[in-house]
């Protein structure tokens, strides 16, 4: 099963501990490793993807349609994904990663003062 961390932490996996940060993905055996882990594998809730926000292993792992991609990433950024046939999920998430890294926070820009 692959699980989501929703929070930095300390795990036992396969019988050795492992510090885990926020947004990794790991492998286990085991269905549920707590509050902290979010099973990305399961049926019953699935797991929905933060497009501003999901590192690159949660985007690869997760399963996502790209039109709900496409119109997060256009809202916020005002950047249209692009996939022809025969595109890879990876090179889909590659643009992604590409629009939120170029992304420029409009408060760090003051407007002109006139005196």
């Amino acid at each position: 099963m692959k699980h989501l961390c929703l929070r930095t932490c300390q795990v036992d996996i396969y019988g050795k501990i492992t510090f885990v940060k926020r947004g990794d993905v790991i492998r286990s055996s085991e269905v549920d490793l707590g509050p902290r882990f979010k099973n990305l594998e399961e049926e019953a809730a699935p797991h929905e993807v933060d497009f501003l926000t999901a590192k690159e292993e949660e985007l690869i792992n997760s399963k996502w349609s790209f039109s709900d991609a496409k119109k997060a990433i256009f809202d916020k950024f005002g950047v249209e994904l692009k996939r022809e046939e025969g595109t890879k999920k990876s090179e889909v998430i590659d643009q992604i990663l590409d629009a939120r890294f170029r992304s420029v926070d409009a408060g760090i820009f003051d407007p002109v003062k006139k005196d």
